[in-house]
């Protein structure tokens, strides 16, 4: 069975049209979405559909290595992230934990690889914002 996951960009009916096309089976929506996408993306969607629910997913992969040998760096909203050298790339991580709360209808998908179970500084990334 073959199913999509992050970080493939699944964030509309067309998206999940051309994965059934591929012989896709289910698909995980795109950890950007809002609370609204995410369920206009259930109401038409022809495949069962997971959501990344909680972990420390990497944002950023580069081969570039950054000077100074930093480990941490911040954005100009005072959001911090972590940096993970590993196999000739760099990952950026965000410092707090994604976690929202399970779309209904939607199956979970946690990923404990970079965080514990149940950590308390979290995100919920872009769940509750809006479009402007």
């Amino acid at each position: 069975i073959l199913k999509t996951m992050f970080p493939y960009p699944v964030c509309n009916s067309q998206d999940i049209l051309v994965c059934r096309e591929c012989g896709v089976a289910g698909a995980q929506a795109w950890i950007e979405l809002g609370r609204r996408d995410y369920d206009d993306l259930m109401k038409s969607s022809v495949l069962p559909l997971e959501a990344y629910e909680y972990g420390r997913p990497f944002i950023f992969m580069t081969r570039a290595v950054l000077p100074g040998g930093f480990r941490k760096i911040r954005d100009i909203r005072g959001n911090r992230f972590e940096l993970e050298r590993k196999n000739e790339l760099t990952n950026v991580y965000p410092e707090e934990v994604v976690g929202i709360p399970l779309p209904e209808g939607y199956s979970g998908f946690q990923d404990l690889r970079k965080c514990r179970a149940e950590e308390e500084n979290r995100t919920d990334f872009n769940f509750t914002r809006e479009w402007a």
